[in-house]
């Protein structure tokens, strides 16, 4: 069978009239050696530009935009022309050429539109007369002037189910990850929630990856894995479905068509190209009301909602990548130093052991709260009393000789046994000096920080050991033990937070206020101190508090801030290495 001029001049008609912005439209046929030509509007009067830019196309094979010229484009505002080549199913190969009023933006779409209508035309198989087609395709431009999708839709299934005696026709689309019906044929309410509407979609849409056309159900076939959930019902109901996919030219899958017969009236495997052209002119039909109703087919809706959930993760994903990169390369940030921090007295009194003794009694520990002068310990003072009244002894023995020498004017003795009483009576000065300082007194008042002598009752003392470390409340300091990589950053004046384990919700505000080169390795690190300032406000600290200091430092980039410390490594590795 042979495409005639009926079949030609609907398909023209259907393009022009139903596609936006399209004023005047020509296809150029070539076949057995001579031209046939085909306008719209079906006045004759196509300008012979038309003519010259389809036939330039056809020869070329190229799609072509120009801008159109007067008289074509008289009393038109952003008038162009678009064309392309086509090759019809029997071989014969053509042009179509169409008069556009669009501005430029716009002209891309309407190409589109016209080699996605080419495409499917290219694949419609020589199967039917074309007289039939042709009274189909007028059916179908009557649907493609409704004023909705549904509506447009609905008309499109009656008319394929009268043309080809189908019991019920069935269009549906994607939105988004999930399938919808469109419309049925025959008129019939679509009710998305009743039970059929609900079996059919659950069905339709485990169809997603159907690419062309499949007959289903069809009697002594065994099922079809592709589509089982379809194949079952179709066995239950003694049914025959041909499911037609509504692709466009050169784009993925957008909706299904569900075409349906008894079994005693079994769809023709030969037809199952026609039924695929159908299908691609169908989508011609949706596809032009959604543009002129400012919309898409579903297929190619690129709104958040009409993308099918592994492309709006993917967006997310890739925009999430985008924005980190963005920010890391260009985003400023707070660069601070994060160290550990204890708190200390701002002044720390020690209290050490007068003398070498032994602990007798022990009335405060670290932690207690201390005033001035009160008795934190006290030594032993038995062999201090027996050591005093030695030496008292000793003074009365040596005042007795004195007086002796004094009676017999023995000057030399007299001024030995003077010598011999002072001696006597310092010793004992200092023994009573001993035992007032036996008692361990505090040196001001504030918080034992250190020393804790209750479970050290009766162990011996060495004159100058360190029994207790006293600060007063209210004066305090930060040490912070800054890593050698990054000490040069920090400068006095410059400010942060500590957030201590004691109060992990509050954050206190700090001030650098020395830089020391005193040092320390931990882990493996040389760590240098730095002291702040601390202003506790409302809160109660204690020195020996631990937590962590942040101190700003300067603006840097996120990648400057999280790769400073391999950066750096790598300087130094590569000055080490190259020569």
């Amino acid at each position: 069978m042979q495409f005639d001029a009926d079949y030609l001049a609907a398909w023209l008609r259907l393009f022009g009239s139903h596609v936006p912005a399209v004023r005047r439209a020509a296809l150029v046929v070539r076949s057995d050696g001579a031209v046939r030509r085909f306008d719209w509007p079906e006045s004759g009067d196509a300008s012979d530009e038309l003519y010259r830019t389809a036939d330039l196309a056809m020869r070329t094979g190229k799609d072509i935009t120009s801008t159109a010229t007067v008289p074509t484009a008289e009393a038109m505002a952003d008038a162009a022309i678009v064309a392309a080549p086509l090759t019809t199913a029997d071989g014969r190969r053509g042009g179509v050429a169409a008069l556009l009023e669009a501005p430029a933006t716009q002209r891309a779409t309407a190409m589109h539109l016209l080699k996605w209508a080419t495409g499917w035309l290219a694949e419609m198989p020589v199967a039917a007369p074309g007289a039939v087609l042709a009274s189909l395709l007028d059916q179908l431009s009557a649907a493609a002037g409704a004023r909705t999708v549904e509506t447009a839709a609905a008309a499109c299934a009656t008319s394929l189910a009268e043309y080809l005696n189908c019991e019920r026709v069935v269009i549906g689309h994607w939105r988004g990850d999930r399938f919808e019906l469109t419309a049925i044929s025959h008129g019939s309410a679509l009710d998305r929630g009743s039970d059929v509407a609900q079996h059919l979609s659950a069905a339709l849409a485990t169809c997603d990856h159907v690419e062309a056309v499949v007959l289903i159900g069809r009697d002594g076939e065994p099922p079809d894995v592709r589509v089982a959930a379809l194949d079952a019902m179709a066995r239950a109901q003694r049914r025959e479905y041909c499911l037609v996919p509504l692709t466009s030219h050169n784009t993925s899958q957008a909706g299904l068509v569900l075409l349906e017969r008894a079994r005693e009236r079994p769809f023709s495997a030969e037809m199952v190209e026609l039924y695929g052209g159908l299908g691609r002119m169908v989508a011609v039909v949706l596809s032009a009301v959604r543009w002129s109703t400012g919309k898409r087919l579903p297929g190619l809706d690129w709104t958040w909602h009409g993308l099918r959930r592994g492309h709006r993760l993917a967006i997310v994903a890739a925009a999430g990548v985008a924005l980190t990169a963005l920010l890391a390369v260009a985003g400023p940030s707070n660069y601070r130093v994060v160290e550990a921090a204890r708190i200390e007295g701002k002044v720390q009194r020690v209290v050490v052991a007068p003398f070498d003794g032994y602990i007798k009694a022990a009335h405060f520990r670290a932690g207690d709260m201390v005033e001035s002068g009160a008795a934190l310990a006290e030594l032993e003072t038995r062999e201090l009393l027996l050591d005093r009244r030695h030496w008292i002894d000793k003074r009365s023995e040596f005042e007795k000789q004195h007086r002796k020498a004094l009676a017999t004017l023995d000057r030399a003795a007299v001024t030995i046994h003077s010598a011999q009483i002072d001696q006597a009576e310092a010793q004992v000065r200092l023994i009573d000096l001993q035992i007032d300082r036996a008692e361990l007194a505090a040196p001001l008042t504030g918080v034992i920080i250190a020393g804790d002598l209750s479970q050290s009752l009766g162990a011996p003392v060495e004159r100058g050991q360190i029994l207790f470390e006293v600060a007063p409340l209210g004066a305090f300091r930060l040490a912070i033990y800054v890593d050698q990589d990054e000490v040069s950053l920090v400068q006095l004046g410059q400010t942060g937070t500590l957030a201590l384990k004691a109060f992990p919700a509050n954050e206190f505000p700090i001030v650098v206020r020395e830089v020391s080169p005193d040092f320390e390795e931990r882990n493996y690190s040389v760590r240098y101190r730095v002291e702040a300032s601390i202003d506790p406000g409302a809160m109660t600290l204690l020195p020996g508090m631990q937590g962590v200091a942040r101190i700003s430092v300067g603006d840097r980039s996120y990648a400057g801030i999280y790769f400073s410390k391999l950066t750096s490594a790598v300087r130094l590795w590569t000055w080490m290495w190259l020569p």
